[in-house]
């Protein structure tokens, strides 16, 4: 299996109330919080690279910032960025256009959710090698 990632962080939520920033990009522990999801799924051995959509009017800013990280942290995982689109139909198909061809499986999750851990992408791909074709994962 050849796994890759698309991280959507080209969204703009509206529940944050009183805040003028994406919520993706809000700091945790000194680090934006898209990039733990990032350090998530480069803690997973089967994945073999991560793309990560940022907005039109970041992309520049936000792809830099992506390597600076990579770099500061070690983080081992082929990892590219594209801008998002309007929507998140358009994100995924601008990210999927950048896949590599030998890419089999790709896992899609929103930047938004910065908790993601370890286990659970690795049980995604468990699931994905026994046969599944699609898998939506889901906690208790």
């Amino acid at each position: 299996m050849h796994i890759w990632t698309l991280l959507l962080a080209s969204g703009h939520g509206t529940r944050i109330q009183g805040q003028n920033a994406r919520k993706q990009f809000l700091p945790w522990k000194e680090r934006p919080l898209y990039w733990h999801s990032v350090l998530a799924l480069a803690a997973v051995p089967a994945m073999r690279g991560i793309i990560v959509t940022f907005p039109e009017d970041e992309y520049q800013a936000r792809g830099k910032e992506l390597v600076e990280l990579g770099q500061t942290d070690g983080l081992g995982l082929e990892s590219l960025c594209c801008s998002g689109g309007p929507s998140r139909q358009e994100s995924v198909a601008k990210a999927l256009h950048q896949l590599p061809p030998e890419c089999t499986h790709v896992l899609i999750h929103d930047a938004a959710r910065p908790f993601v851990r370890p286990f659970l992408i690795q049980n995604i791909i468990n699931s994905l090698a026994s046969g599944s074709g699609a898998v939506v994962p889901a906690l208790p």
